[in-house]
């Protein structure tokens, strides 16, 4: 488990959906805004939830047209983390849990100096 915290504003679908399947392991915070949630989570947890909304944004095709709202939240909350956190970080958190490589370059993180 990681002691150290990040916080993120993250749409509310994809996140609400995200923690209603059981993937968020760690003890986090959130404040629910209208349309948002100010999330501090553990690493782990982030890097979670940026894989599981770029797994929805790639696989957008999978999922039909009555879950593109859905998609679509999972493609905003993915540009919400790395526009919040930023690329470079992420990618170093990425590589240090154990994330591939290719995985990281798949979501545009910069990996090549690491």
């Amino acid at each position: 488990m990681s002691d150290y915290f990040i916080t993120v504003k993250v749409p509310k679908s994809f996140w609400e959906d995200h923690k209603d399947r059981g993937c968020v392991e760690d003890r986090h915070d959130e404040r629910k805004l209208t349309k948002h949630y100010w999330l501090t989570l553990t690493e782990a947890d982030l890097l979670e939830l940026l894989s599981d909304s770029h797994h929805y944004t790639v696989s957008a095709a999978d999922y039909g047209w009555d879950m593109q709202w859905l998609v679509s939240s999972a493609r905003a909350t993915r540009t919400a983390i790395i526009k919040q956190v930023g690329a470079e970080t992420l990618a170093e958190m990425w590589i240090r849990f154990g994330y591939s490589h290719i995985s990281a370059r798949q979501m545009g993180l910069p990996t090549e100096e690491l």
